[in-house]
């Protein structure tokens, strides 16, 4: 069964981890219209053992969302 995705992104894990963060504030925009294309936002990994990572987002889709 799934859960809702409010309830889903209340998850303590879902917080704790910059990039999930981002994947949710990305779905909320796209439901709301507000989100169409892809960005390089630098960012901290904790999937990966590189110091850095890139995220790819539309971030001017995500200042105009309703995220969380």
């Amino acid at each position: 069964m799934w859960m809702p995705f409010d309830e889903y992104a209340a998850q303590p894990f879902m917080e704790k981890y910059e990039v999930l963060r981002y994947i949710n504030d990305i779905y909320l925009a796209k439901i709301d219209g507000h989100y169409s294309g892809f960005t390089p936002i630098s960012t901290k990994s904790n999937f990966s053992n590189q110091p850095n990572s890139h995220f790819y987002l539309n971030a001017g889709g995500l200042k105009r969302s309703n995220s969380l």
